[in-house]
């Protein structure tokens, strides 16, 4: 009989499996038949670039999307707002704590030296907290996790920067077993000298603890996204849709336009529309005659008139004057000469021009987020905001709620090396968890208040 090898698995009986690597004899009586069904991508037609996997047109989406958002203060406080909600206070874990009198599943707050350890080793909110922005950024996190020597325990967690990352060709199973890692994307290929290759796990495989164990690589990625229609790999955040539909484009314009106004039009309060003939009487009051005056002498009378006419039309001392100025009349056309006109000019910025339009935009990108509006505030300046604080207090707490299936997905790393390390073998229930926000009316749990929080306040 031939020897076998450590990464084969041999079929027993057709009902378990024993993998010779990790010496493991895998028993299941409710089996799949088969793996589930991933669609693959035409790599061939231009969805591939040089080994990986083009992220967006170009392979520049993340770039383009940072690049954008960038050049909005409102699109980087909704995130902000947004990853700081999704992060809650940070993590904490908790155990199965049986039955309670209503005989509802309960669960306490967990303490075990050894999983404290790796919690303080890993500083686990601070990979958290990266996890949660690429997450709020782009739909995608990347964590790097790498077992210990003898293989038998995750000894470390890692977040990999998702604008960094790029998957490679689908297998035949449908998903990528390769996360190429290079700081210079789009510039950048799959055999470039800076790229650096890691194996992906699929977070769908069934026996992820059993494919772990066996790999060789002592390092892997377990990718994580939330899924959105139509997407196979790379994802699109609900918010990016600010880009496509026009919104983004008009609240870029409008500090521009406001910029220019204030700039050419706001410094210029007076048009003074002259006649050549003004300048002809102004040099015969002075006895000259224009047409016989150089160039530099007209040019010194302009000024000297323009600085006459400055000095009349400013200054705390001249508000309230009244401006008179004469006109002739041809009587052979029956129309009147011109004569100085002074025209007052529109302030544009008083009026509130595009602050509307401003509003508008603004309403968009906080939609496109999903954030409730009275948690934002205002809008512009002229609102008189968003709510009182009960409708802030309510809304704060459903949109926390809404946000667990989105704390699913980032926790499932976490969760799988509970289970790879054996913490949940060791303490039944064992899960990771996101602490959250929970806001109550002031007199909850304040001095003046003798009564604990009720149930319909949590």
């Amino acid at each position: 009989m031939a020897k076998q090898s450590p990464s084969d698995v041999v079929e027993v009986d057709g009902s378990a499996d024993f993998l010779p690597g990790a010496k493991i004899l895998l028993v299941s009586t409710d089996e799949p038949a088969g793996p589930s069904s991933t669609p693959l991508l035409k790599t061939t037609a231009g969805g591939g670039s040089a080994g990986v996997m083009k992220w967006g047109p170009s392979n520049a989406n993340p770039q383009q999307i940072i690049s954008l958002a960038n050049q909005s203060p409102e699109i980087l406080a909704l995130i902000d707002f947004y990853h700081t909600s999704l992060y809650g206070k940070g993590l904490y874990y908790e155990v199965y704590d049986g039955l309670d009198s209503k005989g509802k599943h309960t669960w306490k707050r967990g303490f075990d030296p050894e999983v404290e350890d790796w919690i303080a080793f890993n500083k686990l909110n601070t990979y958290f907290l990266e996890s949660v922005i690429d997450f709020a950024w782009f739909y995608h996190s990347f964590p790097e996790l790498i077992k210990n020597k003898r293989g038998d325990k995750i000894a470390q967690i890692t977040a990999q920067e998702a604008s960094f990352c790029r998957f490679g060709f689908q297998n035949k199973q449908g998903y990528s077993d390769k996360i190429y890692i290079n700081a210079n994307w789009p510039n950048a290929t799959a055999d470039d000298p800076l790229t650096i290759p890691v194996t992906a796990v699929d977070p769908y495989n069934l026996y992820q603890v059993q494919f772990v164990s066996s790999l060789k690589d002592s390092k892997f990625i377990y990718p994580i996204n939330f899924p959105t229609p139509g997407k196979v790999l790379y994802q699109d955040a609900m918010w990016h849709s600010i880009f496509p539909s026009g919104w983004f484009d008009i609240s870029r314009l409008i500090p521009i336009l406001k910029k220019a106004l204030m700039q050419f039009t706001m410094t210029i309060k007076y048009v003074i529309e002259v006649p050549q003939q003004f300048w002809e009487r102004q040099a015969e009051d002075r006895g000259k005659k224009w047409s016989d005056m150089l160039p530099g002498e007209k040019k010194s009378l302009k000024r000297e008139v323009n600085k006459e006419m400055n000095d009349f039309l400013t200054g705390a001392d001249n508000a309230g004057k009244s401006f008179v100025t004469t006109f002739g009349f041809d009587v052979q056309k029956g129309v009147k000469i011109p004569g100085v006109t002074v025209t007052a000019l529109d302030d544009k910025i008083k009026d509130g021009k595009w602050i509307e339009d401003g509003k508008e935009a603004g309403g968009h990108f906080i939609r496109g987020f999903g954030i409730p509006v009275p948690l934002i505030g205002p809008i512009s300046s002229g609102d008189m905001g968003g709510g009182s604080g009960s409708d802030a207090r309510v809304h704060e707490n459903i949109f926390n709620n809404r946000l667990t299936s989105r704390r699913e997905r980032l926790l499932e790393p976490l969760n799988f090396i509970a289970e790879y390390n054996g913490w949940r073998a060791r303490m039944p229930g064992f899960r990771f968890q996101v602490e959250q926000f929970v806001l109550d009316t002031l007199d909850v749990n304040h001095s003046t208040s003798n009564t604990a929080p009720s149930p319909k306040n949590e």
